[in-house]
């Protein structure tokens, strides 16, 4: 399954995978801390709000359903460098003064099963099940569109979900400068 999220003032749309338009997701990651996953009917199905360490996700289509699930983002462990001034580290190179920590990993429960999202330093977005790697998101920076894709079948609200906590972990560690 592949679903395209391409990026358009104000939202993002939805595409399934026969290339028709699934839905919205309302908002922009940077101007505010929440997105909304909306349908063809523009009905909110999902609110996920960016809080410190993770985001929340309410859940506006099942009622028998948990209504909101918190998700807590994992970060990289640093180790401690040693080493002072330029060429501190290994390789020559300066030393960095600060870092932010980056989200490496996210679980979100979904109604197929958990889902793990995965970053890496290169930016590269894994999905993970139990028994491994079932997915992911390409071109998570990108300004002309992204992919999710996904081995199973999954329902493409879900999936944008998905997407929307993928993307806040990129954002995590960004330094606004003023």
């Amino acid at each position: 399954m592949k679903i395209r999220i391409k990026e358009c003032v104000g939202n993002s749309r939805i595409y399934g995978e026969d290339g028709s338009m699934a839905g919205t997701i309302e908002g922009w990651p940077k101007n505010g801390p929440a997105r909304e996953v909306c349908g063809a009917d523009g009905n909110v199905l999902y609110r996920v709000r960016k809080e410190k360490g993770g985001c929340l996700i309410e859940n506006r289509t099942k009622p028998q359903m948990k209504q909101e699930v918190s998700i807590s983002f994992q970060y990289e462990e640093r180790a401690e460098s040693s080493g002072s001034g330029k060429g501190g580290g290994k390789g020559g190179g300066a030393s960095v003064l600060f870092r932010a920590p980056l989200a490496v990993k996210a679980v979100i429960p979904l109604t197929a099963g958990d889902v793990l999202v995965r970053q890496n330093r290169k930016r590269e977005i894994v999905l993970e099940d139990q028994n491994g790697r079932i997915g992911g998101i390409t071109q998570i920076a990108s300004l002309t569109g992204h992919e999710v894709e996904w081995e199973k079948i999954l329902d493409v609200y879900e999936a944008a979900v998905v997407f929307v906590v993928a993307e806040y972990m990129y954002h995590d560690d960004d330094i606004d400068v003023v």
